[in-house]
């Protein structure tokens, strides 16, 4: 696996964590003229199956449209029982193409992406008498360069349904992703953080090593839910997800309703950073001092608990969103979609 110099896994945590300690001290009203500041609108919700616990848009079975793949969880904490969907829109609803079943971790990840540097051998058919026509152009089966990665195995979409190709590494909390290179599993915390890719579909693991003049940002894979090691933004804010493509430079945060002075249980709130105008041609892993970011912008509250924060555009319909899982209670999950203004 190439090397990546010189930033350290104690060094990527303590960046994501340098940030807690400035955006409560942003002030929302400063440079206007930032290129980088945006809003959102409310642009749809639907509902999703009972206890979706991850959500995550991406091409899985199309090399251009975002399916939306969940992992559905049980109404009990004790209760590991896992499913992971594959679903598409087709109009009214996400419509299941595939299931796999398995038993999962108490902090489950859920993530999609390029993590193999060389693919599996594909089973070859069983031989038959049966003779094929003559000057018939077999082809042979291709599988799409996107694997899943979940606590109960890492898989790829092959014909009609899930295969399994191994299992995952331990403590899978985001990936990286790097623009022209595989993205990377980051497991761990700490001094004790790893990255894993796939080699001819085993697992394979080396040190953290990034260099921060180079492109990329985290993609984080565990939603909102709290684990030994995880840092917030701010002291009342939680760090959800990142995003950093051309002129969308996002750091999203969730600020929950006990902690912004809402009396309603449940109405959490969405909170966009961005970094600052003169940071324009900084790196995500350069913007570590605590005036690099600005709001952009907040939600007003939602009906429920923020569980998990992703971007992609699962209804197909050429418009990037910001999407949030959202708890109603009862076990029941809505997708709200946010579309940027500008």
């Amino acid at each position: 696996m190439r090397s990546r110099s010189f930033l350290s896994p104690l060094c990527l945590l303590f960046l994501l964590c340098s940030f807690g300690r400035c955006l409560g001290q942003i002030d929302p009203f400063a440079h206007k003229d930032n290129p980088f500041l945006t809003a959102f609108t409310l642009a749809w919700h639907v509902p999703l199956p009972d206890y979706t616990a991850l959500i995550e848009p991406f091409p899985i079975r199309q090399d251009k449209e975002d399916d939306l793949v969940l992992l559905i969880g049980s109404a009990s904490s004790t209760d590991f029982r896992r499913q992971l969907l594959l679903t598409h829109w087709d109009g009214f609803r996400f419509a299941t193409d595939a299931t796999a079943s398995f038993i999962g971790w108490a902090t489950d990840p859920l993530i999609a992406g390029h993590f193999a540097d060389s693919w599996p051998t594909l089973a070859t058919p069983e031989k038959t008498d049966a003779q094929l026509p003559k000057n018939k152009i077999v082809k042979p089966q291709k599988l799409p360069m996107v694997q899943i990665v979940t606590s109960g195995g890492i898989f790829m979409w092959k014909g009609g349904g899930f295969e399994r190709l191994s299992d995952p590494p331990p403590a899978l909390r985001f990936s990286l992703i790097c623009p022209g290179q595989l993205d990377l599993l980051v497991c761990g915390n700490g001094d004790n953080t790893s990255v894993w890719t796939l080699n001819s579909g085993k697992l394979v693991t080396d040190d953290l090593h990034l260099n921060p003049n180079e492109e990329g940002y985290p993609h984080w894979g565990v939603g909102t839910y709290p684990f030994e090691g995880r840092q917030n933004l701010a002291p009342n804010i939680l760090y959800a997800q990142a995003y950093w493509q051309g002129q969308r430079r996002w750091l999203i945060g969730v600020l929950p309703s006990e902690t912004s002075g809402d009396s309603s249980p449940g109405n959490d709130r969405l909170i966009v950073y961005v970094p600052k105008a003169d940071e324009r041609d900084k790196t995500f892993w350069q913007l570590t001092r605590f005036d690099d970011y600005e709001e952009s912008w907040r939600s007003d509250p939602l009906p429920g608990k923020v569980l998990d924060v992703r971007i992609g555009d699962p209804r197909d319909e050429g418009k990037i969103g910001l999407l949030a899982l959202v708890d109603e209670g009862k076990g029941k999950r809505e997708l709200y979609c946010f579309q940027p203004v500008r």
